[in-house]
């Protein structure tokens, strides 16, 4: 058993809450994420180092992508699309824990792509149905290369960053964030469960709790105005 956090977007407060819903519950259970831990809301850096300090294992999520490209490279394309991406409210928390930049740039350059655990599949976007066939076609599913496959496509308006086509159908349970939902939405067709319910936004931040492959439970907490500011 699992759960999954959708996109956090620097609501650290928001997060704890939903933390201490999802541990009074389940005790040690082992948490994941979608991705998008920074930027918008006002706490990026407290919400890395909480998920450094608590052991909750996210996937990159193209902010934590531009927002790495920016300090490693400024000449980078994903640096320069990040100005206009909600990367001044980061720029702000980092200013204030210094301290913490050096270890977190290092920390979200490492993040996966894509978790594989107990019959699901964690992305920050999913995988479409056009990069599905490609990847049965070229050999990357089957051998399990979905990390190299998508490695030199992390800017692609498709890939498992910036999805927003349709998902493929896998077999696995999809859990993915990104695009962004009022609530939970589990669609049959592709077998995908959308969590990222725009806590930045002021509406909730939500996740799911995994069973084999199946979704048993899931909690809500509303966006801690703290976070936001609205």
């Amino acid at each position: 058993m699992i759960a999954v956090i959708g996109d956090i977007h620097g609501c650290y407060h928001t997060l704890l809450q939903l933390l201490d819903l999802i541990y009074t519950r389940y005790g040690e259970i082992s948490v994941f994420a979608t991705g998008d831990l920074v930027d918008r809301g006002k706490y990026s850096a407290e919400v890395v180092q909480c998920c450094i300090e608590t052991g909750i294992m996210p996937v990159m999520g193209n902010h934590d992508y531009m927002f790495c490209s920016y300090f490693i490279d400024r000449r980078s394309t994903a640096s320069a699309i990040w100005s206009y991406n909600g990367s001044m409210n980061t720029i702000k928390s980092y200013e204030a824990n210094k301290e913490y930049l050096k270890d977190h740039i290092e920390y979200i350059r490492n993040l996966p792509l894509v978790i594989m655990t107990e019959n699901s599949i964690i992305s920050h976007a999913g995988i479409s149905d056009r990069h599905y066939d490609n990847m049965i076609r070229e050999g990357y599913y089957r051998n399990g290369g979905i990390t190299d496959y998508f490695s030199d496509k992390l800017l692609d308006e498709t890939g498992i960053l910036w999805n927003r086509e349709v998902l493929a159908n896998l077999g696995e349970l999809q859990v993915v964030g990104h695009t962004r939902q009022k609530s939970v939405r589990y669609e049959e067709l592709t077998n995908a469960v959308y969590i990222d319910t725009s806590a930045f936004t002021g509406n909730k931040l939500s996740a799911v709790i995994i069973e084999r492959g199946d979704i048993v439970d899931k909690y809500e907490v509303s966006t801690d105005s703290r976070d936001t500011g609205l």
